[in-house]
């Protein structure tokens, strides 16, 4: 997955929180890496929304350091007079890495998810009623959501593809125990009654939510592809963008 979707870069970042999908994520990129000479870097959120979140960033840069991996954690306090909801410690989070990758002359930033997260994803969208392109969810390469700091940066999701459940068969056979965050647990979070659904799911439905998404990200790919190709034809005039009708109506 790492071929196809970073092919030879001189640099990758990874964001390893320390749970069970990025840890598996680090050991994978991390074989990966040493066998195409790929310089690997590594970087820990410390949101301190919980006391035990330092040590388990120290953890994570112990795991680093033995496979040969630079290690950063990176701090983000959030003001103590505001409730922090799970989007505004993502948002933070994404714009720490996008600042982080930067600073390390990164165009490209591994994360951990899962093919758990795009059927929580799918799950989460459809009870808000989202249309079909939110419903295609997480794709294996996406620009980051952080601006203007992800500005030219990658995301990439290695392990889209693999279930949680076979991630921590691997780490068990590994020896490698991993930290759960007890917020993923805390029903009162809307990712976390997703997650309880995904559990519940059939493996037959499990896939039949995956082929729609599959099937979704081909035809978003498809639909931004013709969008890129007919802005390439526009021009840029006293702020105005113009278009040229046969452009706008090859789209369909």
């Amino acid at each position: 997955a790492l071929d196809r979707l970073c092919g030879r870069p001189d640099a990758l970042g990874l964001a390893v929180s320390g749970g069970s999908d990025s840890l598996a994520m680090l050991e994978l990129a991390s074989r990966w890496a040493k066998a195409r000479g790929v310089r690997l870097v590594c970087a820990t959120v410390d949101h301190g929304l919980r006391p035990e979140a330092a040590e388990e960033a120290r953890g994570v840069a112990r795991l680093s350091a033995a496979r040969g991996v630079d290690h950063q954690t990176l701090v983000w306090r959030p003001d103590p007079e505001r409730r922090v909801s799970q989007a505004t410690a993502r948002l933070a989070r994404h714009r720490l890495l996008a600042q982080w990758a930067r600073a390390q002359g990164l165009s490209m930033l591994a994360l951990g998810h899962t093919a758990d997260d795009r059927i929580e994803t799918f799950l989460m969208r459809l009870s808000a009623g989202s249309g079909w392109r939110g419903l295609a969810g997480p794709a294996p390469r996406a620009p980051s959501p952080a601006w203007p700091e992800g500005d030219g940066l990658t995301l990439v999701r290695p392990v889209l593809g693999e279930s949680r459940r076979t991630l921590r068969h691997a780490l068990t056979r590994a020896g490698l125990a991993w930290t759960d965050d007890p917020s993923n647990a805390d029903p009162r979070f809307l990712r976390v009654r997703a997650r309880a659904r995904c559990a519940a799911l059939s493996d037959p439905a499990r896939a039949a939510a995956l082929s729609i998404m599959d099937r979704l990200l081909r035809l978003r790919a498809a639909m931004d592809g013709a969008a890129r190709r007919a802005l390439e034809q526009a021009a840029l005039t006293d702020h105005r963008l113009r278009l040229p009708r046969e452009a706008l109506e090859a789209l369909g």
